[in-house]
């Protein structure tokens, strides 16, 4: 998958509501990749297996800050007013 292709589906899913709502089962989380790549080749988009696996392997700087923060509330508190 080059990286036009992959810029040319983020577009088309930024502009296309009816696009986001018809490939959503593919690019939800966890999706199986071969078919998440077949719905994603029946709408034009030329991105295989390999590519989906490939990609979620690799973690975006945004996904990178929003996991770094390390700030998680553990503290249990016994009074409304804690």
């Amino acid at each position: 998958m080059s990286t036009s292709e992959l810029q040319r589906l983020t577009t088309d899913l930024a502009r296309d509501v009816a696009l986001r709502a018809r490939l959503a089962p593919a690019l939800a989380p966890g999706a199986p990749p071969v078919e998440a790549a077949a719905l994603l080749q029946s709408a034009g988009y030329r991105i295989g297996p390999e590519h989906l696996r490939q990609a979620e392997a690799e973690l975006d700087d945004d996904t990178l800050d929003r996991v770094s923060g390390g700030q998680t509330n553990t503290r249990k508190p016994t009074s409304p007013f804690d």
